[in-house]
């Protein structure tokens, strides 16, 4: 497991191009519609774009990682999966924060815990939104990890519920 940092790199070199230029940085993420034209940058071409575009402000989101609270949020995405099927949908929280699988993940990920892993940054120009969103590699090792368990987790469920509707 790789823990290089590109993403704390990159964010102190928005920050310093903002010091520079006077931007102002505003932590918060901004949402885009279908009418405002928008630009996915790679890293150099937003930082060298943003420093020719004189905007004022940039807008950053940064998010910290963390074992236990990214591994129950993984599940919660994959409610297509263990929540939607689980007969006691109330406790699946609670009980998959107890099982081995769980615990074990969240162990071996906790060297991680307040890492940065992802940043989205914004800026406008000429009427376009210029956007960069990255991840550090490793968030995806890890969603793979969690994917894995839960997939085990549900096979375990299903079969959980399948010997209860046989015993009824």
């Amino acid at each position: 497991m790789q823990l290089k940092s590109f993403i704390e790199e990159f964010v102190q070199i928005i920050r310093r191009t903002a010091a520079d230029t006077g931007a102002r940085v505003i932590p918060t993420l901004v949402t885009g519609s279908d009418k405002v034209p928008t630009a996915f940058l790679e890293p150099d071409d937003f930082v060298g774009l943003f420093r020719h575009s004189a905007a004022r402000v940039i807008y950053i989101t940064e998010r910290r990682f963390n074992a236990e609270t990214m591994a129950m949020g993984q599940m919660e995405e994959n409610e297509s999966g263990v929540i939607d099927t689980a007969d006691f949908e109330d406790d699946v929280k609670r009980y998959v924060g107890r099982i081995p699988e769980f615990q074990s993940l969240v162990t071996r990920w906790t060297n991680c815990d307040g890492l940065l892993c992802s940043v989205t940054a914004t800026f406008m120009m000429d009427g376009i939104m210029h956007v960069i969103m990255r991840n550090e590699t490793w968030l995806s090792e890890f969603e793979e990890d969690a994917d894995r368990i839960l997939e085990d987790l549900q096979h375990h469920l299903d079969g959980r519920r399948e010997r209860a509707q046989v015993t009824v």
